[in-house]
């Protein structure tokens, strides 16, 4: 199987997936030579962004799919099948996924995230293709059976074993930290994509501390991080897991002013979003 690895900020989107599922499913849109893609997001975020416009790239420019077949074939993403309903909108987005489960004009569904692709495996028919992208751990989500079969013939999500645990590890091993600094919205989703029982295995593992806060709200301001930081800091966190939360979203959020206030105070930071963290002040 080819594999097209396209870099999106700190992901690889293994693009070859697309062409399976387009390449083998719907001959009606086949016969057209087009395929229609829906997307789905809980709400607005950088990652899933990045990592859309990267997939759409590929499709437009990849001379190597091409040889799989693609030539005289288009991919197109009508404007109509992008549901973003907001991060706060939980039931808009559990009716927005049975909606774009339930168009016939579409040949495969790409959910970004773990909210948005719980929805759309809890409304999927079964015959639809659905690729998961950006989903923070689809084993403990139980989206799927475990890391080598998804269990759900139209699905596939890419899964990297131990991803998360080597991320608490590896810092640990750097820095030496007796104590953890996290922060998350105590929710189950929210619990699952801010890593919180993989940082729990590893402290119990390695004998260190975990410092919480987890009254993050539903929007993840930067009022409410700001707060959850400064709480940590005050009871004497070592270093700091920066989580994929809205607060740190560069396209919509002071970012800045909540590295600052950690480098300000000398502790070393973790980003779980990869290499532009690291470049605006983040040590690893």
């Amino acid at each position: 199987m080819l594999k097209f690895f396209i870099k999106s900020a700190r992901m690889v989107i293994i693009i070859s997936f697309l062409a399976m599922f387009l390449l083998s499913w719907n001959a009606m849109a086949s016969q057209k030579n087009i395929y229609r893609i829906g997307y789905i997001e809980a709400g607005e975020y950088w990652t899933y962004t990045s990592t859309l416009g990267a997939i759409k790239k590929a499709l437009e420019t990849s001379g190597d799919l091409k040889r799989l077949g693609w030539k005289g074939k288009k991919a197109e993403f009508p404007k109509d099948a992008h549901y973003s309903p907001g991060w706060d909108n939980e039931k808009q987005l559990i009716k927005d996924a049975k909606t774009i489960m339930n168009r016939k004009d579409l040949d495969l569904i790409i959910s970004a995230g773990t909210a948005a692709t719980a929805a759309i495996l809890k409304a999927n028919n079964g015959s639809m293709p659905i690729l998961g992208v950006a989903v923070a751990d689809a084993v403990k989500s139980k989206f799927v059976i475990n890391e080598n079969d998804s269990g759900v013939d139209n699905f596939t999500v890419r899964i990297v074993p131990g991803r998360y645990k080597r991320m608490f590890q590896i810092f640990h091993d750097v820095v030496g930290f007796k104590k953890l600094g996290l922060i998350y919205p105590d929710t189950k989703s929210g619990r699952q994509y801010c890593n919180i029982d993989d940082a729990h295995q590893v402290a119990k593992k390695r004998g260190f501390e975990i410092i919480e806060y987890n009254k993050i709200g539903p929007s993840e301001s930067t009022e409410d991080c700001l707060k959850g930081i400064k709480f940590l800091i005050g009871a004497g966190m070592e270093a700091f897991f920066i989580p994929p939360l809205n607060c740190f979203d560069w396209e919509k959020n002071d970012v800045k002013m909540l590295l600052d206030l950690l480098i300000e105070n000398k502790l070393p930071t973790f980003a779980r979003e990869g290499s532009k963290m690291v470049k605006s002040g983040a040590l690893m």
